[in-house]
C-alpha cells in the first residue's frame, strides 16, 4: 500500500517535476565541479575508476562477457584496470564483485556501490530534472553523469541506506519514466572512455 501511494503521488507530481527541477544538458556540462567532458578516453576512464573504493573488483566487458571461466579476465581490481585502460568492452556495473568471479550475477556481488539512474523515454533535459530532484529534494549524492553516446544519460548516485528506502525510491523513479532494469545491481551500464559506433562514452559531470 505504501508503494502504491508513492506511485500515485509521483504521478500527480510528474508534470511539476520537469519545470521545478529543470537541469538541461547544457547546464550539466557547464556546472560540473570538475571539467571532464573534453578529456581524452584514457583520462576519462581512469578518472571514473577513482570513484570506486580501492579494494573493489569491477566487471568491464560486453553484454555476453560473463558466465564462462574465460570471462574471469573481465573481473579485475582497480589497479589492474588502471593499467589496462578501457579496452575490454563498453559496459560495466554499479556494483563490485567477489574476487575470482567470472559470472555477472547478483549472487557474486561484493557490495552495492552505486545506484545508476537512466531513461529510454525521457529526453536528456528531462532526465536531468530527475537527477536534480534526487540531489536537491531527496539529498542523494551524485557521483557522476555519463553520456552514453546514444540518446540517454546515466546518473551514478549513492545507494539508498536500506531495502525499504530503495524500493520506495525505485517505485517513484519508475513512474517518472526511469528504466527499472537498470536498478538491478548486476545490470550492464555504459562505461566512460569506451567508443560506441564512433562516438565516445564520456563523463560530462563529476563531483569534486
Amino acid at each position: 500500500m505504501v508503494l502504491e501511494t508513492l506511485r500515485a503521488n509521483a504521478e500527480r507530481y510528474k508534470p511539476e517535476l520537469f519545470d521545478f527541477f529543470r537541469w538541461p544538458m547544457s547546464e550539466i556540462l557547464d556546472g560540473s565541479p570538475l571539467l571532464v567532458a573534453d578529456r581524452d578516453p584514457e583520462d576519462q576512464f581512469r578518472t571514473w575508476l577513482k570513484l570506486w573504493p580501492a579494494h573493489c573488483t569491477v566487471w568491464i566487458g560486453d553484454i555476453y562477457s560473463s558466465g564462462k571461466t574465460e570471462h574471469r579476465t573481465h573481473f579485475r581490481t582497480l589497479a589492474e584496470w588502471y593499467q589496462i585502460g578501457p579496452v575490454m568492452g563498453n559496459f560495466t556495473c554499479g556494483s563490485s564483485f567477489k574476487p575470482g568471479s567470472y559470472q555477472r550475477s547478483n549472487e557474486n556481488l561484493n557490495g552495492h556501490r552505486f545506484l545508476v539512474v537512466e531513461s529510454d523515454v525521457l529526453s536528456r533535459d528531462e532526465i536531468g530534472a530527475v537527477f536534480a530532484f534526487l540531489r536537491r529534494r531527496l539529498h542523494y549524492e551524485l557521483h557522476c553523469i555519463i553520456d552514453t553516446a546514444g540518446k540517454s544519460l546515466h546518473g551514478w548516485f549513492e545507494t539508498p541506506p536500506n531495502k525499504i528506502w530503495e524500493n520506495r525510491l525505485k517505485a517513484g523513479l519508475e513512474v517518472f519514466g526511469c528504466d527499472p532494469k537498470v536498478f538491478t545491481y548486476s545490470q550492464p551500464v555504459r562505461v566512460p572512455g569506451a567508443w560506441r559506433d564512433g562516438k565516445l562514452q564520456r563523463l560530462i559531470w563529476l563531483r569534486q
